[in-house]
């Protein structure tokens, strides 16, 4: 089965997991999106609560989610079938096991004595272990297995889905690009800090002491990146926080002690040049980025405000 709420959210109650989506187990996405969808809502459930954003902000929950909880819905469904080429291609028939289990369920063979039962089951048992044992003697058969086996590799290996999808639309701010596209939405992955993307990780780690870019966000507040020309954005940030009670920290990545090659490595991952920020929201992912405009002393609270009102952001990245 496919389901997909019409709704994730209505007044108080709020759907996460499979209440608001179930599909078929094939690829093993079930567990993921819900956590996702609870790793989406808790911080902005949190905001509400502790009064530092307008109820608005929960909206923003079903705009990001359901599309990725559709995309993942769809693909599952896909593999369903993909999957069942697999017996087909030993010669089987992919509704099988099926038919055996009604054959067992109907009245006339409820109805035989249990040896009987046995006997014809047997007999189908051995036809389909015969059209197994196939593959030891025929070629064409190895080579068909093995074909369609190779097609199911998006079911184990689907990185892209995992980590690699974007909001569009919700608690962010669009900046006019566009996101780089992989060639397989599934088993690729390609890191950015597109707006409504998963600030990517990059492994930072010194002498034997591991260390993350992940290491560098906190769970509970927000998190302003800037580069070594950032100083408007500094200025606005110590203003923010002196008059603001949203939380939000600051990280400077000229201030870090980073080898050479790894500090330029970190910003190349950022995509922002000297004068530009990113605004990572507490679940990771990327709020706004400013790739090269210097920010104004108005500029976080006015961003903020944006991104809590879900917007009409398209429009108002200009005047920002």
């Amino acid at each position: 089965a496919a389901q997909l709420a019409e709704q994730y959210r209505k007044g108080r109650p709020i759907l996460v997991g499979d209440a608001a989506h179930c599909f078929p187990p094939t690829g093993g996405l079930g567990m993921n999106t819900g956590i996702a969808d609870a790793h989406n809502i808790a911080w902005k459930l949190a905001a509400v609560l502790k009064g530092t954003a307008p109820v608005e902000l929960l909206d923003t929950y079903e705009t990001e989610r359901r599309p990725i909880a559709a995309q993942n819905t769809a693909e599952r469904v896909h593999n369903f079938h993909k999957i069942m080429e697999v017996p087909e291609a030993f010669g089987l028939r992919r509704d099988g096991l099926e038919k055996m289990a009604k054959f067992r369920a109907t009245a006339p063979t409820k109805w035989l004595p249990r040896f009987v039962q046995n006997f014809l089951i047997g007999l189908a048992q051995s036809e389909a272990l015969r059209k197994l044992q196939k593959i030891d003697i025929s070629p064409l058969v190895q080579q068909k297995v093995q074909e369609t086996i190779n097609e199911q590799i998006p079911h184990f290996d689907r990185i892209g889905l995992d980590i690699g999808y974007i909001y569009e639309d919700g608690a962010l701010i669009a900046d006019g690009t566009t996101p780089p596209i992989p060639g397989d939405r599934v088993t690729q992955y390609i890191p950015t800090t597109h707006p409504g993307a998963r600030f990517p990780h990059l492994d930072l780690s010194v002498s034997g002491d591991y260390c993350s870019t992940h290491d560098f966000l906190a769970y509970d507040q927000f998190t302003l990146i800037i580069r070594e020309e950032g100083q408007a954005w500094e200025t606005a940030y110590q203003r923010f926080v002196e008059e603001s009670d949203i939380p939000l920290q600051l990280v400077r990545l000229d201030q870090l002690d980073l080898p050479r090659n790894l500090a330029q490595e970190l910003r190349a991952l950022c995509e922002i040049e000297a004068t530009g920020a990113l605004l990572i929201r507490p679940d990771g992912h990327i709020a706004f980025r400013s790739n090269t405009r210097p920010a104004h002393s108005q500029l976080l609270f006015k961003l903020f405000n944006q991104i809590f009102q879900n917007q009409h952001q398209h429009q108002l990245t200009e005047e920002l």
